[in-house]
């Protein structure tokens, strides 16, 4: 039995790490720009360390601030990054687990002239933060991979702790941009695996896909 649920574990790391391939280029991106920002308010403060000038002086204190909270930011986001490779335990309303995973599938979506719209937020549902991360995103890659190009996918909140994806009519004015290199799709299998691991519910039927979580709070 241990040794069953300690391959099931394995299979479910593999699929994590599959999808957070996924999510890694947003991620990247989020920890690398306070520290690019940073060093670009590095070069203003550096033209302007010669000057005696009182105005100079003060906007010079000012960019040292910037600095401070820049290098801040890249600190915090880089720390962030450990949080998708351990479960702290931590709690997370469903409204910001789902907004987290739409900003993730970005990319998936820009370059297929794809959209996410969101009915109406999930009312104050707290969920267990390492699997929400994990399941949702899952969810939604396979959901996104679904979608025709230049179509927009509509989410609902029927009942608490319940998001539904469905696909509404297809974007006139949307034009897919040539595909860029991806990981590999994540497949439904996977996403139910996922799921299941951690207590979820998933469903999917034509154009519709739908996941219930269980409650933290």
């Amino acid at each position: 039995m241990q040794g069953r649920l300690a391959a099931t574990s394995q299979v479910v790391r593999g699929i994590q790490f599959k999808v957070l391939g996924h999510a890694f280029p947003v991620l990247r991106h989020d920890a690398i720009k306070p520290i690019s920002n940073a060093k670009l308010a590095t070069v203003m403060l550096a033209q302007r360390v010669a000057s005696a000038d009182p105005d100079t002086q003060e906007r010079s204190r000012e960019l040292l601030a910037d600095l401070d909270l820049l290098l801040d930011e890249g600190v915090d986001a880089l720390r962030s990054l450990d949080a998708w490779l351990r479960d702290d335990a931590e709690t997370v309303r469903l409204d910001q687990a789902i907004n987290e995973s739409r900003k993730l599938v970005f990319t998936h979506l820009f370059t297929a002239g794809k959209r996410i719209r969101l009915a109406d937020a999930p009312g104050p549902f707290l969920v267990a933060k390492f699997p929400a991360r994990y399941v949702l995103l899952a969810w939604l890659l396979h959901a996104v991979d679904a979608m025709p190009d230049s179509t927009e996918m509509l989410l609902e909140c029927p009942a608490p702790g319940q998001i539904q994806a469905s696909l509404p009519t297809t974007l006139a004015t949307a034009k897919p941009l040539p595909a860029q290199d991806q990981p590999d799709a994540v497949h439904w299998p996977e996403v139910e695996q996922l799921a299941h691991f951690y207590g979820w519910q998933v469903g999917r039927a034509a154009g519709c896909w739908r996941v219930q979580a269980p409650s933290a709070g």
